[in-house]
Order: C-alpha cells, then structure tokens, then sequence
C-alpha cells in the first residue's frame, strides 16, 4: 500500500470528529455499497429498515427533499449505531466498534502476547450481526442491518483494529484516542478522532457526493494493488488486519515516532512532529479504505439479502 501514496495524494481538512469515520465516512461507505446493488436489493433493503423501531424517529428524518426515502433510511441506517449512544442507549455497544489489536513499535520491552484483546469486539461481532441480519425477522432484522452496514464501515478504519503499547504506554493508546502527533509548528492532534474526520463532516448531499467521488479515483488509481489486496483478504478476520498494518504503517509512522500521551494540556514543543506528508498519505489511506469498505458491504449484503 506504501506505493499508493504518491498515485493520487489529497490535500485533508483538518477538523474535531465526532464518530467513528464521523458520520460523512460512514455515509459514503453506504452510497459507495447503495450505489451498486440492484433495484431488487434496494427494494428489499427498504422493506427489512422499515421496520426498524426507529424508522420514523431517525432513519427517515430530516430527509432532504432530492434524496429517495429509502436512500435516505440506507444512509441513516450506517450512523445508527453511533446515534443511539447519545439517545437510546439500551441499544448501544460500544466495545462492537473496534478491536484493540497491540501493535508494538521496534524497540519496545513489551510483548504482544501480553496485550490480545479481550471481551467482546469488532471480530466477534460482525459476523454475530450478518448471521443475525440473514436469520432474523421483523425489528430485530432491521436492527442488525444497521449494525452490520456500520461495522463494516468501523473495521476498515485503521484506527478501529489497532492499539499502540510501549513504555508510555503502557495499557495502550486505545486505538490513538490517548496519542498526540505535531503538524508543523503548532498543531497538535489526537490520532483518533484525527483519522475519524479525515473523510470530512457533514452529511449534505453534496459533500456525500464529493466524497464518494473521491474515494472512487483513489480507488481507480490504484486499482491493481487494491484488487490484489481485496483477494488476498476474503475473511472478516483478514479486513481486521488489514487495517492494523494501515495503523501501524500510517497511523503510528512505522513506530519510528512515538506520540505524545495526551494525558494533559501539551505544549506543542512537547508533542512529536510528524513529516509534512503525513496528513495527505492519511488522506489518501482513508479514502481507499472507505472505497474497499464500500465493495465489501455490497458483497455483505448480497449474501444477507438472498
């Protein structure tokens, strides 16, 4: 993946997130997943989310009056999970969103072995879902729908599979929400929510459209690596580590430069400088990640739907 850096680099707006790819990111893998299904599976993804006991509270509101309804619920459906932790957390899962695979930086005394994820993840969780949303009927269907167009979403953010430990630290970075990094002279960023907002914020149709854009030419761009990166990784387990060696070699620099705890206010002369290239190769990263994601959900979901 080095070598696609320098095909299609991208200039990224940097920016507070909120979610996990931030609710643009999310909105594009459905788009880039909606935009190939057939109007057979669009039908019957409808009728599945219509019975979601959200439809009307969520999915299909604020619809813009050019977006199909049941484009618009599709779309909704992907940030649901992330929606109900601040308004129905009877449904929310949090440790479903991620997995903290460690990633050791060259040098380090500490040991992998030592820090494999434990409870409830990602890996665990997504396939639960696709089974769940294959099998089940009514409001549980609907449910699990959701959650599976939006983890399939989660697993290829690099930063969802991956958690740095060393000496500083020691239980983790918990996947760069407690690492600092420097751009230039004084920005100071925090590894997680930096990589989440990479894709942008706002979930207007234009800026959803221009996303999908862009995640499609850096796709196209670098077609042949990418296809064979999507042959050799045909298994939920495989996308996972997929995006751990993205956050190793992009997110954390290979480990040749060691963030900064953000366990306080940091000046930036405390906080590590990473190279001038560092937010575009993330931009870039982000936008092919979410273009696999999008290929991967159609698949998904065409097992699911027939």
């Amino acid at each position: 993946m080095r070598a696609l850096v320098f095909a299609f680099l991208l200039v990224v707006g940097l920016g507070r997130p909120v979610f996990a790819w931030d609710n643009t990111g999310h909105i594009i893998v459905a788009q880039l997943a909606y935009q190939r299904l057939s109007a057979e599976q669009r039908q019957a993804v409808a009728t599945i989310l219509k019975a979601h006991p959200h439809w009307q509270e969520f999915l299909i509101a604020g619809r813009p009056e050019n977006v199909p309804e049941d484009q618009w619920a599709f779309w909704q459906a992907s940030t649901w999970p992330d929606w109900v932790k601040q308004h129905h957390e009877q449904f929310s899962k949090p440790s479903w969103h991620y997995i903290d695979m460690p990633f050791i930086p060259p040098g380090s005394a500490e040991r992998a072995e030592n820090h494999q994820p434990r409870g409830e993840n990602i890996l665990a969780a997504l396939p639960m879902c696709i089974d769940k949303a294959r099998s089940a009927t009514g409001q549980e269907k609907a449910i699990y729908l959701c959650w599976v167009i939006h983890l399939v979403g989660d697993i290829h953010q690099p930063l969802h599979c991956a958690s740095l430990f060393n000496e500083q630290f020691p239980k983790g970075d918990h996947g760069g929400n407690d690492a600092l990094y420097r751009l230039g002279e004084k920005r100071i960023i925090k590894l997680h929510p930096f990589w989440d907002d990479l894709l942008g914020k706002g979930d207007t149709v234009a800026k959803v459209n221009h996303g999908v854009t862009e995640a499609q030419a850096a796709l196209e761009r670098n077609r042949a690596e990418v296809s064979r990166e999507e042959q050799a990784a045909t298994t939920i387990e495989s996308w996972a580590k997929e995006s751990f060696a993205m956050a190793g070699a992009y997110a954390y620099e290979n480990g040749k430069i060691i963030p900064a705890v953000a366990d306080r206010r940091r000046e930036p002369n405390e906080v590590p400088e990473v190279p001038q290239s560092y937010a575009e190769t993330a931009g870039l990263i982000a936008r092919v990640c979410v273009a696999k994601a999008g290929e991967r959900l159609t698949s998904v979901l065409g097992q699911i739907l027939r």
